[in-house]
């Protein structure tokens, strides 16, 4: 009997082993499943994947009239498997809305139908819909639930550096980046620095791009190229013998590499911010969003060629066009003004997440996004809400390649 109990708990150990192995190990997976509440039941598809050591779901959740919703969450939940343990539900006056509630207790925002459109608490607000509220303070006087109630307000507080104004409170691992014309205003939270990169103003922001911390510009009349790091603010220059033109173009980042073409000298360079160096490539390449391939450098010079950031699905670029960015998972395009989300794989539901009517330069960092309205750049993702992120009266002039943001 002994022996049959060591047996028995031998068992269980490797099973518990096999177990955390598979769970550790996985990086997604799939599960449908089923939430029933008082009088509605959902069926829901789960998908999961671990992107930056982030435990990211997509959910799609059908309810027993066949209504269905999109949801996503990026948060540690130690990769569990079925994490929606229950559902709050609100319909009235036309708005149907539902509030997840994960295994952590959290309810960390809410989703709603609202003349046949998917659309999130903020666009409600922005159009003044005041039901939703009343959803929202039933969510908050449950005390039993941690509700995120931070994305119910735009933030306010701002403070004035050289001729802009940059918000608090955003997230301390965003760092933004402000083209003022001879260089940029590099903001991080709550803070900033501005650093001069030209000897004189540039109206136009034709030859800078972002690689991971380093914001590059091309100085071509010179024939040399600046960096700049946006942790530090510190600068260097990069020299080169050649001759470049000043009809120059990136073609894009890879592998940690700007790309750029010189169109009048029929070359091709990449610059290498950690090695600080400039090389001209002796077989130009260009990268499909797959490989990187070798080209004839008539197929970068006759027209601009930009790299494939990333490959959208076809369905997607068939049913929204081709000014679709991905982030994790997710895609986000803008469409009349509209500011969408496409969840996971739910390719044939858009999600509303607010509406600017010259809303442009859409961004989409993991899981923020980003657009520019007026003279405001703003910000938005499931937990902040809709946000300000910096105010520059510039941008209602021009506003090409003048915001950036990068994630540390």
């Amino acid at each position: 009997m002994n022996k049959m109990v060591k047996v028995v708990i031998v068992i269980g150990v490797i099973l518990l082993i096999y177990q955390f192995l598979v769970n550790f190990l996985i990086t997604s997976k799939e599960f449908k499943y089923s939430v029933n509440i008082s009088d509605n039941s959902f069926t829901i598809n789960e998908e999961y994947h671990r992107l930056r050591g982030n435990d990211t779901y997509s959910f799609s959740l059908v309810d027993k009239n066949n209504v269905t919703f999109v949801y996503d969450y990026v948060g540690e939940l130690n990769r569990q498997s079925r994490v929606i343990k229950d559902i709050k539900t609100y319909n009235k006056n036309g708005l149907y809305c539902i509030a997840p509630v994960l295994t952590n207790n959290n309810i960390d925002s809410i989703v709603c139908r609202y003349n046949k459109e998917l659309v999130t608490y903020n666009y409600l607000k922005q159009i003044g819909n005041n039901d939703v509220d009343e959803f929202v303070n039933q969510l908050v006087s449950d005390k039993k639930k941690k509700t995120n109630t931070r994305y119910t307000k735009m933030n306010e507080v701002k403070s004035l550096f050289g001729d802009i104004y940059f918000y608090n409170g955003l997230d301390p691992k965003l760092y933004l980046t402000v083209w003022n014309y001879s260089g940029v205003y590099i903001i991080n939270n709550d803070k900033a620095i501005d650093v001069s990169i030209l000897p004189k103003d540039a109206y136009e922001n034709n030859y800078s791009i972002q690689l991971n911390d380093y914001y590059i510009v091309l100085n071509p009349e010179n024939g040399y190229n600046h960096y700049i790091t946006n942790m530090a603010g510190g600068k260097a220059n990069l020299t080169t013998d050649d001759e470049i033109s000043n009809n120059v173009y990136f073609n894009g980042i890879y592998d940690n590499k700007a790309y750029f073409t010189d169109r009048v000298n029929q070359n091709q360079y990449y610059v290498d911010p950690y090695k600080e160096e400039i090389k001209e490539l002796t077989y130009p390449q260009y990268y499909d969003g797959v490989k990187m391939k070798t080209v004839d450098i008539s197929y970068l010079t006759n027209e601009k060629r930009y790299f494939v950031k990333d490959v959208i699905p076809k369905d997607i670029t068939d049913k929204y066009g081709n000014d679709v960015q991905k982030a994790y998972n997710n895609y986000y395009f803008i469409e009349n003004g509209n500011v969408y989300k496409i969840i996971g794989k739910n390719y044939n539901e858009k999600l509303l997440l607010f509406r600017f009517d010259d809303a442009k330069e859409l961004k989409a960092l993991y899981g923020n996004v980003f657009v520019i309205s007026g003279n405001t750049v703003y910000m938005y993702n499931n937990t902040l809400g809709l946000q300000k992120a910096v105010e520059d009266r510039e941008l209602i002039y021009n506003y090409k390649n003048i915001f950036n943001v990068y994630e540390k």
